[in-house]
């Protein structure tokens, strides 16, 4: 502190003194005021020591110039206020200085126009709080004011101009270089002084002062190209002093010369200074950019020489100019060998040489380029022939109007390799698999994107802690326990276990984890892979629901029942204990589908299914075969078939009663009933399917008792269906082979001559004989055969019409054929038969078509459309049997009939029951009435003709002469 606070008092001494002295020197050549000096060094001073020492070196500053203006008689107060402006004006430019960050090294010309504008706008408060302090206290009048500033602003900025300079920047690096000149610095100084001093006082002419004022600048420019900022301020200080001299020496010389010889001065000082300090900026800025081109160079030397990259250059001829040590080494060429040559024929593969040379002339006449400012992957060549690949970077550089061009070369040989290896790396690492690197204390060190997929933490959330963190824990320690042994005996371990993730979900996980050893066998990382198999066992679990389970009820389907049904058996006949199996069918169930929807069959089906399951034992069976069909599997009954057949005809009745109630149907009543087949199991081995085929009819037994019942499997019964599927299959190959023939049942009038006949069907079997049709008939319909054996009974009738009309006996008698229910319904029946009549080639009017009432009640429109377009034809039709059915007078008047057939049982009892012949009277008067043709059938004695013959009935079906007109 003792150091600094000697040092600073040192400072404002040195200070105080410089400023005194000089101001003493500048008082010597005062202007017309004695306060007004043509020349003021202390404000330069002043200016150089604040910026260089501080703003608190201001003291020092305001008590000399205090001092100063003490010494020529002013008083203190005006002293005061001079002093006052003498320090604010420095202290306004040095903070004008440090503001615009002024170098004291003068080497931009930016520094010594800022030093120049500072030093005029400092001095400028300076001039105006002197000046304004001699008009105060009357030292000037109100009329000098403004040529007095002018004259103090000159003076002070002058003085800055002058001094500040060579104050700011001297260091004792310009001593030193000032002191190797010093010899050569004192006789320039020495002669230029010469010469003014000739050139003022020796010489009293014009032309020899102007010239003297000529041969100053050269004087200064020299000085300052030679002697750095130092040497020359120092120089123009002293020709300044010399020609102040002059001026102050009344001669008269230089006023003579110049127009008023102070401004003269003032501006020939000032352009000696100024021009002094731009050739030295000049100069600095030149061997700083020399310095600073050669550094660059040297360093981009450094650079190129010391770079990995291959760097090529090439003038527009495509000749190589620059080959660096990396190009040497990627390609296999020595610099001097390469230099002046080609590049074409040098690194570029004979396969893009043409490609090359062709771009390059593009660019040269157009400056088009496709390649320029591109990180381009191609092909080069070795000096060995051999290609590989790099990365090439082009720029251009036109220099004194000669194009080059420089590429920047990378083998990227082993990067296309790395490349490779780790995208192959990525593409393990990245799989759909959760991948958790661990080090050897189970400490993660990385986890891929899957794993952040999958469990919903982020990378930084789990890497520096270990997988416990965030496992869920319903694994308990005997599992981990085990983890941790097969990781120690096998390196490895594999298994499932229930995690947890981040937002809280559990799932299931498939996880395996591997141990990464190294050379001595340690542990060093361990590698975990998981993949969320939740909604694999999902999948599996609906797949088996699908597989054997019934979708709308839950039960098992029928795959599922007949595995358990299969366990069953064997279980029973190991154990001798009888099973029975329960095949149940809801009635009338196709109704309540027809009529309020399947959606509400559904519902129905549902509720069947959950109360079939309140019924039975948790470890018997219900499945849903399909439709309305339900399965029971009642095991372990009793090894008493007896028992066993009581106990299961309770659990029957018990499922009777259960279905029975009332069901509500979206808030509808419905009630149903159950027909219940049962079979028994177990006391032999036996087939699945016969055993579900034996309860099947036993559930029909079922129905045709009545429905709503049970009944226990019959044999008998099961002989009958057995005998009816054979004979369907045998019906099926008599229509391939048609083992038909038709026989003919003669129609008679009342006179007892033959007026027609009506086709009868038989099946000649070759091992049964002949089959009535009442044997197969009923069969026929029910599978659907009756329409094809329909058609071929009508094809033959119309073939045997034809026969008929090449005799004179038969040419007009007509054929009755019996048309079933599901053949008629057919879409296509009209054109069926009128392809038929057209293709037999029969004479119209001939055939005639035998239908049923309630084949014609049941769609009568239908029904109606049919006969309509076969009646051009004169195919006519006849309603056999009528009066069985429930018959209606208006579709009687509807239909186009040509004829009603009486049915036989009425005709049986008519000459002894009077109701009978009541019925046979009506319906022959009806007939008549409506124009319709009557004919009895099943007439067997004289008293049934005679009556018949007697109430208008004029054709009957003779019974006794089948096959007689053949």
């Amino acid at each position: 502190m003792v150091r600094n606070t000697r040092r600073y008092f040192i400072r404002l001494c040195v200070i105080a003194l410089a400023y005194v002295l000089t101001g003493k020197f500048g008082l010597l050549i005062p202007d017309a005021n004695s306060y007004i000096t043509l020349l003021w060094l202390p404000s330069g001073i002043a200016v150089a020591t604040l910026y260089r020492w501080g703003y608190a070196c201001w003291p020092a500053v305001y008590v000399a110039a205090l001092l100063t203006n003490l010494s020529i008689g002013a008083s203190f107060p005006l002293a005061a206020g001079i002093a006052i402006g003498n320090t604010t004006g420095p202290l306004l430019a040095v903070w004008l200085l440090r503001y615009r960050c002024f170098r004291p090294t003068l080497e931009r010309a930016y520094d010594v126009g800022l030093l120049t504008l500072a030093g005029a706008i400092g001095m400028t408060l300076s001039a105006a709080g002197g000046v304004t302090n001699l008009f105060l206290h009357g030292a000037i009048a109100a009329s000098e004011f403004k040529l007095a500033w002018l004259n103090w602003w000159l003076g002070d900025a002058i003085g800055v101009l002058l001094i500040s300079p060579l104050l700011v920047s001297i260091n004792k690096s310009e001593i030193a270089r000032l002191w190797q000149q010093r010899m050569e610095f004192m006789l320039w100084l020495l002669v230029s002084c010469i010469i003014v001093w000739l050139m003022f006082f020796l010489f009293r002419n014009s032309l020899a002062n102007a010239t003297a004022i000529v041969f100053l600048l050269p004087l200064v420019i020299w000085a300052a190209m030679r002697y750095s900022i130092a040497g020359a301020s120092f120089a123009v200080l002293c020709l300044s002093f010399l020609v102040t001299a002059a001026i102050t020496i009344d001669n008269g010389s230089l006023q003579q010369i110049v127009h008023q010889g102070i401004l003269s001065l003032w501006l020939l000082m000032s352009l000696m200074m100024l021009t002094t300090l731009m050739i030295v900026g000049l100069q600095a800025e030149h061997r700083y950019a020399e310095k600073a081109l050669h550094e660059s160079e040297t360093r981009l030397r450094a650079i190129v020489d010391a770079a990995l990259d291959a760097i090529i250059t090439m003038d527009g001829n495509g000749l190589i100019t620059e080959f660096n040590p990396a190009a040497e080494l990627i390609f296999g060429y020595r610099k001097d060998d390469v230099l002046g040559r080609e590049l074409a024929e040098i690194i570029i593969p004979p396969a893009y040489r043409v490609q090359h040379r062709h771009g390059l002339k593009r660019f040269l006449k157009t400056g088009e380029n496709r390649l320029f400012g591109h990180r381009l992957e191609l092909e080069g060549m070795r000096a060995d022939g051999s290609q590989f690949p790099i990365e090439l970077t082009i720029t251009a550089l036109n220099l004194q109007g000669k194009s080059l061009f420089t590429g920047f070369i990378r083998d990227i040989s082993r990067r296309r390799l790395d490349e490779q290896e780790l995208r192959i790396a990525a593409n393990a690492f990245e799989v759909d698999q959760g991948i958790m690197v661990m080090n050897a204390s189970r400490i993660i060190l990385r986890v891929n994107q899957a794993y952040t997929k999958l469990t919903g933490y982020s990378h930084e959330e789990v890497v520096g802690k270990t997988p416990a963190t965030f496992i869920y824990g319903q694994q308990d320690e005997a599992f981990h326990a085990a983890m941790r042994e097969a990781l120690q005996r096998d390196r490895r371990w594999q298994g499932q276990l229930w995690d947890r993730r981040k937002n809280g979900d559990t799932y299931m996980q498939s996880l395996m984890i591997s141990a990464v050893t190294n050379a001595t066998d340690e542990v060093v990382n361990y590698v975990a892979s998981f993949a969320d198999i939740t909604q694999h066992m999902e999948a599996e679990q609906q797949i088996r629901q699908l597989a054997y389970y019934d979708p709308l009820t839950g039960l098992p389907n029928r795959l599922l029942l007949l595995d358990r049904l299969g366990q069953a058996i064997v279980s029973g006949h190991r154990s001798g204990c009888r099973g029975a199996l329960l095949f149940i069918d809801l009635d009338n169930f196709k109704t309540l589908n027809d009529t309020r929807g399947h959606d509400i069959g559904d519902l129905l089906l549902i509720e069947v299914g959950q109360r079939l399951l309140e019924c039975v034992r948790s470890e018997d069976t219900v499945a849903r075969l399909g439709g309305d069909e339900f399965v029971v599997v009642l095991e372990n009954l009793n090894e008493l078939d007896t028992v066993a057949s009581s106990i299961a005809e309770q659990i029957a009745e018990k499922i009777i009663h259960a279905l029975g109630h009332a069901y509500d149907l979206q808030g509808q009543a419905y009630h149903t009933t159950p027909s219940i087949g049962i079979s028994l199991f177990g006391e032999r081995q036996e087939k699945v399917e016969e055993l579900l085929k034996r309860a099947d009819t036993a559930m029909y037994q079922a129905k045709n008792a009545g429905r709503n019942t049970l009944r226990f499997y019959d044999p008998l019964i099961q002989a009958a269906l057995e005998a009816r599927s054979v004979l369907e299959a045998e019906l099926r190959v008599a229509l391939r082979q048609q083992d038909f023939q038709l026989e003919y049942q003669m129609q008679v009038d009342h006179q007892r001559h033959i007026v027609g006949a009506e086709v009868l069907l038989r099946w000649n079997h070759p091992q049964r004989g002949i089959v009535y049709p009442a044997q197969f008939i009923g069969l026929a319909e029910d599978t659907g055969l009756i329409v094809p054996v329909g058609l071929w009974v009508l094809e033959n009738a119309c073939v045997q019409l034809k026969k008929w009309e090449a005799s004179a006996l038969t040419r007009d008698l007509q054929l009755a054929v019996n048309v079933s229910a599901r053949q008629f319904r057919q879409a296509d029946f009209a054109e069926q038969v009128q392809a038929i009549a057209v293709r037999s080639g029969m004479a119209p009017g001939r055939l005639k078509l035998e239908l049923t009432e309630s084949l014609v009640l049941d769609n009568v429109s239908d029904a109606i459309a049919k006969m309509e377009a076969l009646k051009p034809l004169g195919i006519g039709f006849s309603i056999d049997d009528f009066g069985t059915g429930q018959s209606s007078l208006l579709y009687l008047k509807k239909l186009p009939l040509a004829q009603l057939k009486i049915d036989q049982s009425f005709v049986h009892d008519i000459a002894t029951d009077p109701s009978d012949a009541v019925i046979v009277q009506t319906i022959i008067g009806m007939s008549k009435n409506l124009g319709l043709q009557v004919i009895a059938e099943g007439v067997e004695s004289e008293e049934q003709l005679a009556f018949l013959f007697a109430n208008g009935c004029r054709r009957i079906r003779d019974t006794c002469s089948a096959n007689r007109c053949r």
